[in-house]
């Protein structure tokens, strides 16, 4: 054998313990799509994008995308 018996049991715990950061990330990245949906739709309404107008903020013409970046 290669590795001794606490060596095994260190494996395991880390094993356990990716596998758990693993599920965490997976329902973070759950929440930060269901934020992103809400921002979004915020965004189109105060942009009133569907329109072509952009009544919050009179004649300029601000791009929604320069406000809110998502890095998944």
């Amino acid at each position: 054998e290669l590795l001794d018996d606490e060596d095994k049991q260190k494996l395991d715990l880390l094993k356990k313990n990716l596998q758990n950061l693993h599920s965490k990330n997976k329902e973070y990245a759950k929440f930060v799509l269901i934020v992103k949906d809400f921002l979004d739709g915020l965004v189109n309404k105060m942009f009133d994008i569907n329109d072509g107008t952009n009544n919050a903020y009179g004649d300029k013409k601000t791009n929604p995308e320069s406000i809110f970046k998502i890095n998944v």
